[in-house]
């Protein structure tokens, strides 16, 4: 079962990508913004992050997710039309926009997932939906 993380500050929006997720059979952790994702404990197989949370970017807690090993793909929910923005967010994973619907970003989470078990698969390891993350060896690998 993958593990997903929803950030995602408005808790209406929030509920029904958690529910949508969990009738997928996803296990899934909500936090309302930035410093509440970083608390929750684990490695997530896939995140689910808002552009704007109410304690900082999107973009920022995608990073910092990343650098400590703890999520290898990120799909981003986008409300605004930002080109920058987009861009940047665009390195880091997909991006959806909120008006599209939750039926296109389940469409892009099956995908993305599938697109991990395929890689890992491929390399030899049937069991993990974790994307790798590039480690500097410092700190120990928790699975």
């Amino acid at each position: 079962m993958a593990r997903l993380l929803v950030a995602e500050d408005y808790p209406a929006l929030a509920k029904v990508i958690a529910i949508a997720c969990q009738r997928e059979g996803y296990e899934v952790e909500r936090a309302g913004g930035r410093a509440r994702a970083l608390a929750v404990p684990g490695v997530f197989d896939l995140a689910i992050i808002d552009f704007d949370l109410v304690d900082g970017r999107g973009t920022d807690l995608a990073l910092e997710l990343r650098r400590e090993g703890r999520v290898g793909v990120v799909v981003f929910l986008a409300s605004e039309s930002d080109h920058e923005l987009c861009t940047a967010a665009a390195a880091l994973g997909r991006v959806i926009q909120k008006e599209s619907g939750v039926d296109e970003l389940m469409a892009c989470v099956r995908e993305s997932l599938e697109h991990v078990r395929q890689l890992a698969q491929a390399v030899g390891s049937e069991h993990s939906t974790t994307v790798p993350v590039a480690r500097s060896g410092m700190h120990k690998r928790v699975r």
